[in-house]
């Protein structure tokens, strides 16, 4: 798990997802998906040419999650494990 720390070397959701590319050694962007509640996570995964997940469970809400470009919008954690078996 990764988040914006006390330190402050970590600020936005560009620099956790930053974070988790580089300590997990991700070299291919294609096998990764950010699945985010917010704008912010779907802008996220956008700077790093990602494909996102906007969940509409949590803080957010659909028309957030569409006007921030989600690639695919779910409804329940069920939808995330379906989409991403058959992905």
């Amino acid at each position: 798990l990764v988040g914006a720390d006390l330190k402050g070397g970590i600020h936005s959701k560009i620099d956790v997802i930053e974070e988790i590319i580089n300590r997990e050694n991700i070299t291919d962007i294609n096998e990764a998906v950010m699945i985010g509640d917010r704008h912010h996570d779907i802008e996220g995964a956008r700077k790093f040419s990602m494909k996102s997940i906007g969940v509409t469970y949590g803080f957010g809400d659909l028309d957030e999650l569409q006007t921030a470009g989600a690639d695919y919008i779910v409804h329940s954690p069920e939808e995330i494990t379906a989409l991403l078996l058959n992905y």
